[in-house]
């Protein structure tokens, strides 16, 4: 599949935790408080068109839980680049609305994602997806596909952008172009977990966390995620025979030829930390090196 570049990149949905000190008056008269649901809140949709896209829920620790997508409660879509610019305003706004400083609060959950433009339909687009290196298949539906990787905490979604908007009604303000347009994000179910630190939203803000540029990292980090779909059209080994051996063999293969890695090197070295005799690992790197030369021979690999 041919590599596109993506544009309007973004951080859109955001989970964030503010401590409640008593130099803090929340303005309350300004909540609306959820028919259904103990604690939790929105803002009263007389202060604002896209207000709604907010959520508050009032914890019993003096703190206030934010969720909200960016781009969304700015400008009533998401296909629009947010950058640290745009977070500033969101936290001016919210801090104006409610007397919360969210810049002080830390990120429990965000999204960084980006745009790509594609000269095919999207269902072909997604049909041809085999798989994820390094994250399992968690859902698919006929605009989207989410994969995930349950050590790092993060999911990587892959979607219609436009059959998304129409879904959400936001189509007609969103302004698409003509080309199918497809969304690449990461949800970060845990930043601390990931980046090893907590991550303040002042940090977003100002795009800057312990020395390092967030955006160019986030940027760099998506690029990576993206990399490691592959594609049907990129499969060059198929089994030799059907059985077990052979399909977990011809997998690996393909794996060695996305990732760059030499497999069977790493098979015989594998077998050699084994507790095994020397004849038991003679014969195990014998089946190993014949299946290596058939596969080779048989896709013309020398």
């Amino acid at each position: 599949m041919k590599n596109t570049q993506l544009e309007k990149y973004q951080i859109d949905f955001v989970k964030i935790k503010v401590n409640i000190d008593s130099s803090t008056t929340i303005r309350k008269d300004r909540l609306v408080e959820h028919p259904a649901l103990r604690n939790q809140y929105s803002l009263n949709p007389i202060l604002g068109d896209y207000v709604k896209n907010f959520s508050l829920y009032f914890c019993n620790d003096n703190s206030v839980v934010i969720k909200s997508s960016i781009p969304y409660f700015l400008y009533g879509h998401n296909y629009k680049e947010i950058r640290e610019g745009q977070l500033s305003k969101f936290a001016e706004i919210i801090e104006g609305l409610l007397g919360i400083d969210v810049t002080k609060g830390v990120v429990k959950e965000f999204e960084f994602g980006g745009y790509e433009k594609i000269e095919i339909r999207s269902d072909s687009y997604l049909k041809s997806i085999f798989g994820m290196c390094g994250f399992q298949l968690e859902k698919s539906t006929s605009f989207m596909k989410m994969y995930g990787n349950q050590s790092s905490a993060i999911h990587y979604k892959v979607y219609d952008a436009i059959a998304n908007a129409k879904v959400k009604k936001t189509f007609e303000v969103a302004k698409f172009p003509k080309s199918t347009v497809i969304k690449h994000e990461i949800k970060f179910l845990n930043p601390k977990k990931y980046f090893g630190e907590d991550i303040l939203f002042f940090d977003l803000s100002n795009n800057f966390h312990f020395g390092k540029n967030i955006m160019d990292c986030l940027h760099n980090l998506l690029h990576d995620f993206k990399g490691k779909i592959i594609f049907k059209n990129e499969i060059i080994y198929k089994p030799i025979k059907d059985d077990l051996i052979n399909i977990l063999y011809a997998t690996v293969k393909n794996l060695e030829k996305k990732n760059s890695i030499m497999v069977y090197e790493e098979l015989m070295d594998l077998i050699n930390t084994l507790g095994l005799t020397a004849s038991q690992k003679s014969k195990r790197k014998k089946s190993i090196e014949l299946l290596e030369e058939a596969y080779n021979r048989e896709f013309n690999i020398f």
